[in-house]
């Protein structure tokens, strides 16, 4: 499997952390690759993560607002991904 950054075109990727600094710089980046990108973010206040951060692809993304400590609902989300970013 080519995992480098020019192969993601078609690629299902999940994000976890995704609304935060990096996890939503690299969103942008894939979904302008091709990417079908899955952002799993809880929106933790304290953590940094704000919705704002995916303005511009946000129509281009799935998002889930669920808590990755939680193994029932990440379970959902990781089954037919073929890249998983923790962020």
């Amino acid at each position: 499997m080519n995992t480098s950054i020019s192969g993601l075109y078609n690629k299902k990727v999940l994000i976890t952390g995704g609304l935060g600094f990096i996890g939503s710089n690299l969103a942008h980046e894939c979904v302008r690759l091709g990417a079908k990108v899955t952002i799993f973010d809880y929106l933790d206040p304290r953590a940094g993560g704000n919705i704002y951060n995916i303005e511009g692809i946000g129509d281009s993304v799935e998002m889930a607002f669920h808590d990755i400590l939680n193994f029932d609902q990440v379970s959902q989300f990781i089954t037919d991904k073929d890249i998983i970013f923790n962020c």
